[in-house]
């Protein structure tokens, strides 16, 4: 199973104390199962109160920004055998969130699941970290495996950064952290400490926005 961070949604502004009263009540829900609680209940409130990173990010939107009308009529007229007609397609992608519209930034990491299965853009194949437990230790490499708020994920960008720099220092390989088209050798002590920057970087991109981890497993597929 591969483990993969998404951005959390975050509160909209005047819901944060409930938003953290859900987010830890959800969260136990996982792991206990009960008949006293409307589960249901419980995660259409959340959804009511949160921002999306879409959102956050501005990302258009198929049927609400003409760019990304244009983007997805392209992808449609592109098609040599379409399987179904362009208005069908249209209604289709309707409300679908164009990512590729978006510029390049930390929160769209080199290091990502998009495209593979359910993955957003925006995911960090955080799995790649279990590599690099020489520069993480222990202590760190436990918290990669945990969902969290922004504070918290503020701190983990914090840890991260500093933890590759020292890495780096040490082997005269700073300058890898400006690198933005990795091209290192498998599993090299440069793509390494390339993979714990970026991810310092990602935490740290949303973590400002207001935005936590949100720590997922999915299946391997490659």
């Amino acid at each position: 199973m591969e483990l993969e961070w998404k951005p959390l949604c975050k509160p909209k502004p005047g819901h944060e104390a409930e938003f953290l009263t859900l987010f830890k009540l959800l969260r136990s829900l996982r792991a206990i199962q009960t008949e006293a609680v409307d589960r249901s209940t419980l995660d259409r409130r959340w959804n009511e109160i949160q921002v999306s990173p879409y959102e956050t990010i501005q990302v258009p939107r198929v049927g609400t920004d003409a760019v990304a009308d244009k983007w997805i009529t392209a992808r449609y007229t592109a098609w040599q055998n379409p399987s179904q007609s362009e208005a069908d397609f249209l209604r289709d992608m309707q409300g679908f969130y164009v990512l590729q519209l978006v510029s390049p930034c930390d929160g769209l990491p080199w290091y990502s699941n998009g495209g593979r299965g359910n993955a957003e853009r925006f995911s960090f194949r955080a799995q790649l970290l279990t590599n690099c437990a020489e520069i993480l230790g222990q202590t760190t490499l436990k918290q990669i495996y945990r969902s969290c708020l922004a504070p918290v994920l503020q701190g983990l960008s914090e840890d991260l950064q500093a933890l590759a720099t020292h890495f780096a220092d040490k082997r005269g390989i700073a300058y890898v952290e400006s690198v933005t088209g990795p091209d290192f050798e498998e599993g090299s002590a440069e793509q390494k400490v390339h993979i714990v920057f970026s991810a310092a970087k990602w935490c740290k991109f949303w973590s400002d926005r207001g935005h936590g981890l949100a720590a997922h497993w999915q299946a391997d597929e490659e």
